[in-house]
């Protein structure tokens, strides 16, 4: 198989932490990956002296050509919202759409996007002191002010910095599966997984006053995530009412408690899927899904695939997860 060809946009005044996420992620090959992981290429998309926000002068290798050749197209943090691409760079990145590329854009990189027509008719987001603007400026999109991040075809876009990270982590899992993406993870010591439709921040005082409380709870539904367990059970449990219970819940976690389940049950299998050889009858019991009819449900609904394809996509990779180092 050829190996997926990603290019980052490389310009004046680039955000270096939104850069170093995507370098990080798709630039640096993990043990044991060599053979399929991304090819990977920085490419400059203005002339002249590249300077990054914290004062580093960039020189890229590639250029408009390299990124036009590229599978998936990634803008790290557009040096400012008020300012407006050179018309090279928005006519690069709105061809290589054209041509078949997946856009992503991190932060601020969503302004790019919206100056390339890209966002016109599709949810987006951005960092929550950006999404006025965004919304302001391209009127056709619908801002999702309180998103991580919002994949609409093959444009995707984030909010904040570590945002940026969520949505990178959410690529290598559609590309290699969740076992993949999971190194990746322990190997930057950055959560595994988090949804996209969680909230973009929490409100600091409730978490102050409740995470020593909320600890359990999110240990115990881990443990027993394979078992039937209603909100009002684990409510009782830990000697909540339901409606407390559900508050905390959010403002821990950003998600709904039902949200969260089915999230962390559909991981869950598809590792279960990745890794083992168990029917899809029982992966759906230990997941917790409970029958095949909802697992392939879930599939369907959030991976756009069933649970069998999943499995031939990839448990047949020619590289085992587990040998590789973290």
């Amino acid at each position: 198989m050829r190996r997926k060809r990603i290019a980052v946009a490389i310009y004046d005044g680039l955000l270096g932490y939104e850069y170093g996420i995507v370098a990080e992620m798709f630039g640096l090959v993990r043990p044991g990956l060599e053979k399929i992981w991304y090819d990977y290429k920085s490419c400059r998309v203005e002339k002249g002296t590249i300077t990054s926000s914290h004062g580093l002068i960039m020189e890229p290798r590639f250029g408009t050509r390299e990124l036009l050749e590229a599978d998936t197209i990634i803008i790290p943090g557009w040096r400012s919202p008020t300012h407006v691409p050179r018309p090279s760079f928005v006519k690069a990145i709105r061809s290589a759409y054209e041509k078949g590329s997946t856009i992503i854009s991190i932060c601020s990189g969503a302004f790019v996007l919206g100056h390339a027509g890209l966002l016109d008719g599709r949810r987006s987001t951005a960092h929550w002191l950006h999404t006025d603007e965004l919304q302001r400026l391209f009127p056709k999109t619908a801002v999702m002010r309180d998103r991580l991040y919002v994949k609409d075809g093959r444009i995707s876009t984030s909010a904040g910095s570590s945002a940026g990270l969520d949505l990178c982590l959410s690529v290598i899992r559609d590309d290699f599966g969740v076992e993949v993406a999971n190194l990746v993870a322990r190997r930057m010591v950055a959560p595994s997984h988090r949804e996209g439709g969680q909230s973009q921040y929490v409100q600091p005082a409730v978490l102050a006053i409740e995470n020593d409380e909320m600890g359990p709870v999110l240990d115990w539904m881990t443990k027993h995530i394979a078992e039937p367990i209603t909100l009002e059970m684990i409510a009782d449990r830990f000697s909540m009412s339901l409606r407390t219970f559900q508050r905390r819940f959010q403002a821990l976690t950003g998600l709904a408690p039902l949200n969260w389940l089915n999230e962390n049950r559909l991981n869950r299998a598809r590792a279960l899927l990745e890794t083992t050889d168990l029917s899809i009858e029982q992966v759906a019991y230990r997941s917790g899904l409970g029958s095949t009819a909802n697992l392939r449900k879930h599939f369907e609904r959030r991976l756009k695939t069933t649970p069998s394809v999943y499995r031939s996509t990839f448990k047949l990779n020619p590289t085992k997860p587990e040998k590789c180092e973290a």
